[in-house]
């Protein structure tokens, strides 16, 4: 190649690097984005978190891969990279549902096109992008999936102190969200999350829209907002008229999904109630547990208002890091002391557990057929507690957060993460064998317990008084006559 050539080659890459700095879309040069995402981009390094809550193809993806390769190309038109920062490499964190996916749609598609090439290589296992690295500066930009909220991945992710870490869609699990959140913790690190909330998760929902500034901030995107979409409305609107209208609302303008997707029917105004403050433990109560080995062990405890037999759930939690059969059993053994236990539930797939807790004189019954009755259990449970039969205590957080979360497929008749709401299986299991109320054991007044005390003592004494004489205690037969009784030997 000649000099001419090398010259002319050099130019056309500045030029090609001054187009692709300020444009939006890498594909398209004078491309500019939208007064949202134009909103966002101004807010960086205002707020410690932003979220975007976005319907579907909005361009809330777009946003955070844009400003990921401004700061790695150091050509931000806006923000310059702080001094707390050093010269230390940079490192970046994507976690998303699915690595396939990032490695062709952000990383492949929104991400490195945008920077210079041949600086950066690709590390992959089995496969799958993990990270990659800047061979010059050492910047990474490291991938994680949090499709898994075992508590192994968790775990792996706090490894990581990342100057900017982005959530693209919602997790699962309202913990695995804080844990990714939590690894933006290098001086004036940002943190940004974006989905389309298809599907609910209470604590993540309190989290998004409790965002208050200068701490943090949301931001509503909408997918007829995307120029992709100029002229074509009625065509979008068409596609989703067989949906519900909570269902396109979501994916259109990204309100929070409660449709016809939901599970069960969540009211918390009617079914959160407090045993009140009579409560003892001396109630009668029921412990239904959902055990697992290689996942979160489910445990509930459930107490009977003896005035009028309804039940209340008043401990709900997850026995996590025991794996040993006979340790689970040493668990539910501390967290039943003391209260007057009359029914034990538990899974009955779970025979390990039940057999080990069998020798441990702890007998657990199963509802029976559970395999095909999955239907009818998540039915009679949804009937109790809309009935008022059953209530939850405000302090049971868990079952907020699964109760409220919980979706049917899309065009599917199971639910999604179904293996993951261990806590509504122990719902389930107490509702299908939850004792009958017996009115005999309702409290009386304190005259009325007092009379009957004193009734019973003084047939005691009467029979007493009989074997003494010698006599045998027959029946005790009254008439009145006088208004007095009279005994018959």
């Amino acid at each position: 190649m000649s000099s001419a050539d090398r010259q002319l080659a050099a130019a056309l890459s500045r030029l090609e690097k001054l187009e692709k700095r300020d444009s939006f879309d890498p594909s398209v040069p004078d491309s500019k984005p939208t007064k949202a995402q134009q909103e966002f981009f101004s807010d960086i390094g205002r707020f410690k978190q932003r979220v975007i809550r976005a319907g579907n193809r909005s361009g809330k993806s777009a946003c955070p891969a844009r400003e990921i390769a401004w700061i790695l190309n150091e050509d931000h038109p806006g923000w310059r990279r702080p001094d707390s920062w050093g010269g230390t490499p940079i490192l970046i964190i994507v976690a998303g549902q699915d690595r396939k996916m990032m490695e062709i749609e952000l990383w492949g598609k929104k991400i490195s096109p945008f920077l210079h090439n041949g600086e950066w290589r690709e590390s992959k296992v089995a496969g799958s992008l993990q990270y990659a690295e800047n061979k010059r500066t050492g910047d990474k930009v490291v991938f994680l999936t949090h499709a898994d909220s075992s508590e192994k991945n968790r775990k792996h992710m706090q490894g990581y102190t990342a100057h900017y870490v982005w959530i693209d869609e919602m997790p699962a699990s309202a913990a695995l969200y804080d844990e990714i959140r939590l690894r933006a913790s290098a001086p004036d690190a940002m943190f940004v999350a974006t989905f389309t909330p298809k599907f609910r998760s209470e604590e993540i929902k309190r989290a998004v829209d409790t965002l208050k500034e200068p701490f943090g901030k949301l931001y509503r995107f909408k997918r007829l907002d995307n120029p992709l979409y100029k002229g074509r409305e009625d065509e979008v609107l068409a596609e989703l008229e067989g949906f519900s209208e909570g269902y396109r609302r979501s994916v259109l303008d990204g309100d929070w999904f409660i449709g016809d997707s939901a599970v069960y029917q969540w009211e918390p105004e009617k079914m959160i109630e407090s045993p009140g403050d009579l409560y003892h433990p001396g109630w009668r109560h029921v412990v239904s547990v959902d055990p697992a080995l290689k996942s979160k062990f489910g445990f509930s405890l459930w107490a009977e208002r003896p005035t009028d037999g309804i039940w209340f759930m008043v401990k709900a939690r997850y026995i996590e890091d025991i794996f040993a059969p006979d340790d689970m059993v040493e668990e539910v053994k501390k967290e039943i002391a003391g209260y007057n236990i009359i029914r034990r539930i538990s899974d009955p797939e779970a025979s390990w557990f039940i057999g080990q807790a069998s020798k441990a004189q702890l007998n657990f019954i199963f509802p029976p057929d559970k395999a095909n009755r999955k239907a009818e259990l998540i039915k009679n449970a949804q009937q109790a507690l809309s009935k008022g039969e059953v209530k939850i205590a405000p302090w049971c957080i868990e079952f907020f957060n699964e109760i409220s979360s919980c979706q049917w497929a899309e065009g599917a008749d199971r639910i999604v993460n179904a293996s993951s709401y261990h806590i509504m299986d122990c719902w389930h299991y107490f509702t299908d064998l939850r004792p009958k109320f017996d009115p005999s054991s309702v409290p009386q007044t304190w005259e009325a317990e007092l009379r009957l005390a004193n009734a019973k003592r003084k047939k005691m004494e009467n029979q007493q008084a009989k074997m003494s004489k010698g006599g045998r205690v027959k029946p005790i037969r009254q008439w009145q006559r006088r208004g007095n009784y009279k005994l018959w030997n």
